[in-house]
């Protein structure tokens, strides 16, 4: 059995794992957590990168914004998913900001897995409600 490599990081109310796994993999998990927003964290937006990203919205509420497509007041029960390469944003609302879940993942498969998931639901948005 092979072990994964991971650092731990805390953070004011996040908590990341970094793992150290091999991206040629059919599907791998980069890094995974979990995070309280402060009610002023910046919005999030376009930091480029080459793999998926699910956050699954556990209080909170806030808007999001993938290409051209907007979903204003994403709340507890949520998921929203950022495609690789591209253009996106994000910000919880300041008076009642977000817990969430992350993981960041990729590989060969990890393109299907995502296509079988939007020919169910064919937006970035997946909402807690109609699952």
């Amino acid at each position: 059995m092979k072990r994964l490599n991971y650092v731990d990081i805390r953070n004011e109310g996040a908590y990341y794992h970094y793992l150290n796994r091999q991206q040629n993999d059919d599907l791998f998990l980069l890094t995974f957590g979990h995070e309280h927003c402060l009610p002023d964290k910046p919005a999030r937006f376009n930091q480029p990168k080459n793999h998926y990203t699910l956050h699954y919205i556990i209080s909170g509420h806030g808007d999001f914004k993938l290409e051209n497509q907007s979903f204003n007041h994403l709340g507890a029960g949520d998921f929203f998913l950022i495609p690789p390469n591209s253009s996106y944003w994000y910000q919880q609302d300041s008076s009642q900001p977000w817990e969430y879940l992350w993981i960041e993942f990729g590989g060969i498969q990890a393109k299907r897995l995502c296509q079988n998931a939007q020919s169910i639901t064919p937006t970035a948005l997946i909402s807690g409600t109609a699952c």
